[in-house]
């Protein structure tokens, strides 16, 4: 909140001294350049082709057996031997190879020992180590650790107790981004993967949450640990961090303001060029980090001939994932064969849909966006 009124006093300031404001300003802020979209600005949408964003895209469908089955992808992670999926049900998180094929589940839903709740408030795949990081949601403990064989490993104690949290596992450091209560010491930490802690700072009023009413998002897109919180119990207005380790301390980065009395909720998000928000009952903003260019937008995938990308997809570690039903799938391609299109493309799509019925698992289209590391 605090951040917010220095931002707004700049923009005044900025307006006054003749200059028109654009959807997408940058104001610099105690010596740091922060990004403000004002989005109420913005009044076109615009198709973004993903060859534009993406070193490359490929389709990935999920063995159709029963035990692989996912209702919707909730949380996904990509390496580059394995994807690693939760889906939405009381199911347990499923491990496959990099081309689909199910190997499988990984640990269990439940209260014991080694399970977990229904939900996974993140899932990070360690090659190196041959395991994966869990994170509980709601006060977790401890990052439960399971070898890509599905077994347990020693679990990595957490300094402070986390209600909703994202976690980032590298080099022996485990980097934590929380949404702390009023009783909580510590809004983001560093320690050990042993538990010792590292560094921490301590909450402000505007960090901390008064319920589980809220979200806590850090996408590691660009290699920074950007870090936003979004609070429906309160009304403040939300920014997009990136924590120095260096300083220890949150640096302001993006943020979006609008013109009406009740704002709507949004998340804010980092790519390597641009910064993205999601704003509830609008849609996708995209803002050009170099240009300032703001504008809605649809993704449009043009590796696969035009398939519209549809509201299942998440960006994480650099990566892009979709998901998408087989059965609309196929009506995608139907559509997309209808249109006029090269040979090249025609053959991909008609190979694409006859490799798939309408009864099987969801398909995912993975690409890595350049300039990620």
């Amino acid at each position: 909140m605090r951040l917010l009124i220095c931002l707004l006093t700049a923009f005044l300031l900025l307006s006054s001294c003749g200059k028109k404001p654009t959807a997408t300003d940058i104001i610099n802020v105690r010596g740091q350049d922060v990004y403000i979209t004002h989005a109420d600005k913005i009044t076109d949408t615009v198709d973004i082709i993903l060859s534009d964003l993406l070193e490359y895209c490929e389709v990935i469908p999920l063995e159709t057996i029963e035990e692989s089955f996912i209702s919707r992808a909730h949380k996904v992670a990509v390496s580059e031997n394995y994807i690693a999926i939760k889906d939405s049900e009381k199911t347990p998180l499923k491990l496959f190879t990099r081309d689909g094929k199910y190997l499988r589940d990984i640990g269990a839903v439940g209260r014991g020992p080694d399970e977990y709740n229904i939900s996974l408030y993140g899932v990070q795949i360690d090659e190196a180590r041959d395991q994966l990081y869990l994170l509980p949601f709601a006060n977790a403990r401890q990052i439960l650790v399971f070898g890509t064989d599905g077994l347990a490993r020693e679990h990595i104690p957490l300094r402070f107790q986390q209600r909703k949290f994202r976690a980032w596992v590298e080099n022996d450091i485990v980097t934590v981004l929380g949404i702390p209560f009023k009783q909580d010491s510590a809004v983001v930490f560093q320690q050990t993967i042993d538990g010792d802690l590292i560094q921490y700072i301590p909450p402000e009023e505007y960090h901390m949450a008064l319920d589980f009413n809220s979200e806590v998002s850090s996408s590691h897109n660009t290699g920074a640990y950007d870090f936003f919180q979004a609070f429906y119990s309160k009304t403040q207005k939300d920014t997009l961090y990136h924590y120095d380790v260096e300083a220890n301390k949150l640096v302001p980065r993006y943020t979006v303001d609008f013109e009406t009395d009740e704002w709507p909720i949004y998340f804010c998000y980092d790519l390597p060029g641009y910064y993205y928000a999601w704003i509830s009952g609008r849609g996708i903003i995209l803002a050009d980090k170099e240009t300032t260019e703001t504008s809605y937008i649809r993704f449009i995938n043009d590796f696969y001939g035009g398939i519209e990308v549809s509201m299942h997809w998440d960006t994480s570690n650099g990566m892009f994932i979709s998901s998408i039903s087989a059965l609309d799938l196929k009506k995608e391609i139907e559509r997309c064969l209808d249109e006029d299109q090269d040979e090249e493309i025609i053959k991909k799509l008609e190979k694409l849909d006859s490799e798939i019925d309408e009864n099987n698992n969801d398909i995912l289209f993975v690409g890595k966006f350049s300039g990620s590391n």
